[in-house]
């Protein structure tokens, strides 16, 4: 991999990719939770992106920094929210050593109210939250709440 371009509309640009340096070596966990490119990275690098790739230890992944170093972002207005959008869209593009080139554009991300996640989804989401809590959780104490999908019914 040569280089990742990573393309957002103004808004995100701005939240999510500036300043670039703290984006691509968060100084904190706070810093990789704000941070399109260090998503990004970490997506391709763990081929997932859970809490425990925004704690103090994961910000100092040798592996995901690799790839930080190889981004690239930049606005492009034709990313920017549309009045029927919710969220902008984002575009990725990977550039090979061989000359091959991958670009994906996404319009609605998973979670959106165009593509809601499962709830199945929901509760590995709400489990991967909960195993990172400062306080000693067990599942148990949430059995309940995670094998009713009628609480989200409501």
């Amino acid at each position: 991999m040569v280089q990742i371009t990573i393309s957002t509309g103004e808004a995100n640009h701005f939240l999510l990719c500036t300043p670039f340096e703290q984006k691509v070596r968060p100084r904190n966990p706070v810093d990789a939770q704000f941070s399109i490119p260090w998503g990004v990275a970490t997506a391709i690098a763990k081929k997932k992106v859970t809490m425990e790739h925004f704690t103090e230890e994961a910000i100092n992944s040798h592996d995901i920094l690799h790839l930080t170093g190889r981004i690239r972002v930049e606005p492009d207005l034709s990313l920017n929210m549309s009045p029927n959008q919710q969220i902008e869209p984002a575009r990725v593009k990977v550039e090979m050593r061989d000359g091959r080139v991958y670009t994906e554009t996404v319009e609605d991300p998973t979670g959106c109210p165009k593509r809601p996640m499962s709830f199945t989804n929901i509760v590995e989401k709400f489990k991967d939250f909960v195993s990172l809590s400062p306080k000693n959780y067990r599942m148990t104490t949430f059995k309940g709440l995670l094998t009713s999908s009628q609480i989200w019914r409501r």
